[in-house]
């Protein structure tokens, strides 16, 4: 399957994971936009999508809240991190 690197996000309505609704991303040989539903669903399906680069590179994961939309949010070294949050936005 695919990888890709999110290299920035848009957010709307608040400032946490749940509000990024569309993510952009880069692979070997180009650079687009693809809203949070169909990231989300590339991702459970089995897409790679990392955020970072070397060492300080981390997996971009799917979130199942009890309430609300799924949404993705880094996870390295067992811990949960803000580096989508991290990213430029636009």
């Amino acid at each position: 399957m695919a990888e890709v690197t999110i290299v920035r996000v848009h957010l709307e309505g608040g400032t946490g994971h749940e509000h990024i609704t569309e993510y952009e991303w880069a692979d070997s040989s180009q650079t687009k936009r693809t809203g949070k539903p169909d990231m989300v669903n590339w991702v459970s399906e089995g897409g790679r999508a990392w955020v970072g680069q070397g060492a300080s590179r981390v997996a971009a994961l799917v979130v199942r809240p009890a309430h609300g939309q799924p949404y993705l949010r880094t996870h390295a070294d067992g811990n949960w991190g803000n580096n989508l949050l991290s990213l430029p936005r636009y």
